[in-house]
């Protein structure tokens, strides 16, 4: 996937689904990004993490996260809604996780 010129995110889902707004923090795994859904319009904390199809090992924790997240309910823990997968280059890949933000967070942020 190439790159949107206009917020340097790649096309594909992410960049068709959602206006990249603002990091909102990384680390080790990859970075979180502060997101606008196009069609519902609401606010969403978006994971996105660089998979080396050479690492497998790496590949099969991040996948084991995910699965974790989708089962965990809690009201301390930022609710998950989903992940995808979307092929780069080089043997890159990218895993993206959608979490949704609090409407009353969301408003002060803006």
């Amino acid at each position: 996937p190439r790159p949107d010129k206009r917020s340097g995110a790649r096309s594909g889902r992410y960049g068709e689904e959602f206006k990249q707004l603002e990091m909102l923090g990384s680390g080790g795994f990859g970075a979180v990004w502060k997101c606008r859904n196009k069609l519902d319009g609401q606010l969403y904390a978006i994971k996105k993490i660089k998979l080396d199809a050479m690492d497998h090992a790496t590949n099969k924790k991040m996948l084991r996260e995910v699965k974790t997240l989708s089962g965990l309910h809690h009201q301390s823990v930022v609710r998950y809604f989903q992940a995808w997968i979307e092929g780069g280059t080089g043997g890159d890949t990218e895993s993206t996780e959608g979490e949704d933000e609090e409407e009353e967070e969301a408003e002060d942020e803006l």
